[in-house]
């Protein structure tokens, strides 16, 4: 995969995702995962994924030119912004995954 393909396809991935979370407002909890559609999550998972693999994320670092850099550096930003918007609005979601981690 090319920084190219790896900028799409982690746009993609967080939009969709950030877009399924906000527009399925819960009613309990274990509705959470059925609610989502299952490729999205899969997809946010997989590029989350790729994050974490040390190796892979070195190389397209290495690779990106310096307005790759800023722009996934701003995408990563936005998302956060994102993230905490949804989770201010839907508290049951913030509750859920706390309870997930433990």
């Amino acid at each position: 995969m090319n920084v190219n393909e790896f900028m799409q396809r982690y746009k993609r991935a967080a939009s969709n995702y950030l877009n399924e979370l906000d527009k399925n407002k819960l009613e309990n909890l274990n509705e959470f995962e059925s609610k989502m559609d299952a490729n999205i999550v899969k997809e946010f998972q997989d590029i989350n994924t790729l994050l974490l693999d040390e190796k892979f994320l070195d190389r397209i670092l290495d690779e990106m030119t310096l307005e790759e850099l800023c722009e996934f550096e701003e995408m990563i930003e936005l998302d956060k912004v994102k993230i905490a918007k949804i989770l201010s609005e839907n508290p049951q979601i913030n509750n859920y995954i706390n309870m997930k981690n433990k």
